[in-house]
């Protein structure tokens, strides 16, 4: 194989892995409200959220491929839907949604918080 070919063949693989890998180390955790869910159609599943932190409002959209975070590709998840995130505190806009935790009312946030402070989601 030719150093063009070579190239071409790495820049490829490149692209279909995802170019940021992130972990949030010491995450703080709120609630995240579905603003839109994109299901698994042939590449990959993709979530838009907001959260309250502070008085702020923070709006947060990733695929399952750009940072490695898992979102169920093939759930119904609708507008409106609750569940816990983990926040990075050092960046806002990186925050990644809790599939797994649904929030129905403050004391599922309660809960679960007191959970994740010695069980990592």
């Amino acid at each position: 194989m030719n150093l063009g070919r070579l190239l071409i063949f790495c820049l490829i693989l490149s692209s279909l892995d995802s170019c940021k890998k992130i972990t949030i180390d010491t995450p703080h955790y709120a609630v995240g409200e579905v603003d839109v869910y994109f299901p698994n159609v042939n590449t990959s599943a993709r979530i838009q959220f907001h959260y309250s932190y502070g008085v702020y409002i923070y709006n947060v959209a990733y695929s399952d491929r750009e940072y490695g975070w898992r979102i169920p590709g093939s759930a119904g998840y609708n507008k409106g839907d609750r569940f816990m995130i983990q926040v990075n505190p050092n960046d806002f806009n990186q925050a990644r949604m809790l599939f797994d935790y649904p929030v129905i009312d403050s004391s599922d946030f309660i809960k679960d918080t007191a959970y994740f402070a010695t069980n990592k989601p």
